[in-house]
């Protein structure tokens, strides 16, 4: 189960890699979440880890933010993924079984949803789940009429939800935390309706956030 999870979370970073600046500010999204949880569980040595590499995010996104200068490529988003789905490990060991496997999906549930999504269709599709596609979530964003910068600004506010999730749950009682899992499971449920809308709207749709950006 440990390898299932490098190897899914991984590959998870690695397919989000798609818009300048995606994987990067999800990543960092991700990665100041475990930052929060191992100081609340007083891991110093995770924590400082998590922190250096929140600095190197930021100061990675000033270059990769759109329009990008520099790129992170298959070598930096696979690094990301095996960073993250080791530090979710050890900052998820505190509190019952469901809130130690429920934190790390929700702190990386963008990326996992959207490989989870890849994978039905491309099986559904009887095509090699490996094969590449146009359909991912920050795919179907674009085709809906938001720009290049709009789309990744509405990927870190659903990162920003789910992560807000984590935190609380680590913060509150039992029978919070599963009002707290119904309620990210709605926000889940509002997406995937939403993705399924845009999907089949024509592209040149106004940019509600007014953002200039080159589509991809």
């Amino acid at each position: 189960l440990t390898v299932f999870w490098f190897v899914g979370v991984m590959n998870a970073v690695n397919l989000i890699d798609g818009l300048d600046g995606l994987a990067g500010g999800v990543s960092l999204i991700s990665i100041s979440t475990l930052m929060a949880l191992a100081i609340m569980d007083d891991k110093v040595l995770a924590a400082l880890m998590s922190a250096c590499l929140a600095g190197a995010l930021v100061g990675f996104l000033f270059f990769n933010f759109n329009p990008a200068r520099i790129f992170m490529g298959d070598t930096g988003s696979l690094f990301l993924g095996f960073v993250l789905a080791a530090f979710s490990i050890s900052t998820s060991s505190k509190g019952s079984t469901a809130i130690a496997i429920a934190v790390p999906l929700l702190v990386l549930a963008l990326p996992i949803l959207d490989t989870l999504l890849a994978i039905g269709r491309r099986v559904r599709a009887r095509r090699p789940i490996f094969s590449a596609d146009q359909e991912h979530i920050h795919h179907r964003l674009l085709r809906a009429g938001f720009t290049h910068r709009g789309a990744v600004l509405v990927l870190y506010a659903v990162a920003l939800s789910f992560a807000g999730f984590a935190l609380l749950s680590r913060a509150v009682s039992q029978p919070m935390t599963a009002l707290l899992l119904l309620g990210a499971a709605l926000v889940l449920f509002v997406l995937l309706r939403l993705l399924s809308s845009w999907q089949r709207q024509p592209r040149g749709l106004h940019d509600p956030f007014g953002v200039d950006g080159l589509k991809a």
